[in-house]
């Protein structure tokens, strides 16, 4: 889902080379985010000596998303302190005034990242998603919910892309059936039906509905043991795997009004957390 730059070119800010690994993730202290980290620093160190510089390449690629701000201040400040017509201030609502982060910017990223290699590719094709839509929900949340939403919202001919991906396992059959149907069952009539029921759901939609419109209450805390869990725990993992940022969330409330039962447990732990810019 990313294109490997060669040793010559120009390595892309952490964010845009793998925009699905969410700032703070572990994805950046493991595999495949961390042996990126290990090559972008000694990167940035050698060729992004300046503060002018350092805008320069930020300008140069997609802006990161909101809660990287204080990583850009750690990195940019004491380039900016150093600056030779004297010490910058700088801080978070700085770097946001400086358009160096944005609402809702890592999923274009993603979709860019897999158009210039070659085009999005079935779920059922991913390596942990293959196995079944309920491990693609549970391991690779933000990445289903943005095939969802590209496919609700920018695939030019659904029923064409499906016949052109490979053949979908038996587990993927009915998502697979329900989206060349255009089918999705009725929102929150009832918390099992799984990634089965809340993929078509999400493509309907172009985004996952809330339970409070099923009329089911609000939670304490959120269950993340699949065995334990139910649609209404697997929607706030799509929730605080998707949103990256307090405007974000805040369009949502607006398209999806909670009732009164809801308004006080939203603004509470943890999904006051989703109201805030840094997580």
């Amino acid at each position: 889902m990313t294109r490997e730059p060669d040793e010559e070119s120009e390595l892309e800010p952490p964010w845009a080379a793998y925009p699905w690994i969410q700032y703070g993730s572990i994805g950046w202290r493991m595999g495949c985010g961390e042996d990126y980290m290990l090559r972008w620093f000694p990167f940035a160190k050698t060729h992004i000596p300046s503060f002018q510089s350092a805008l320069a390449y930020l300008q140069r690629h997609p802006r990161a998303p909101r809660p990287w701000a204080s990583f850009l201040v750690s990195w940019l400040r004491p380039l900016a302190q150093a600056h030779p017509r004297g010490a910058l201030e700088l801080d978070r609502a700085r770097v946001g005034a400086l358009g160096l982060v944005g609402d809702d910017v890592a999923y274009p990223v993603f979709v860019r990242n897999a158009e210039r290699d070659g085009g999005l590719t079935a779920p059922w094709t991913w390596r942990v998603a293959t196995g079944s839509p309920a491990n693609g929900w549970r391991y690779l949340t933000r990445e289903i919910g943005w095939w969802t939403r590209w496919l609700a919202t920018e695939c030019a001919d659904r029923i064409a892309w499906l016949d052109a991906q490979p053949a979908p396992p038996a587990a993927w059959s009915p998502v697979v059936s329900a989206l060349r149907a255009r089918r999705a069952d009725a929102a929150w009539t009832a918390l099992t039906g799984g990634a089965e029921h809340l993929i078509p759901l999400m493509v309907a939609h172009g985004a996952l509905p809330p339970p409070w419109l099923g009329g089911h209450p609000p939670r304490d805390a959120i269950v993340y043991d699949d065995g334990q869990a139910d649609d209404v725990d697997r929607w706030a993992w799509w929730l605080f795997a998707t949103l990256d940022d307090p405007t974000s969330w805040r369009g949502y409330l607006a398209r999806w009004p909670p009732p009164t039962a809801w308004q006080t447990p939203l603004a509470r732990a943890p999904y006051r957390e989703l109201d805030r810019e840094l997580r």
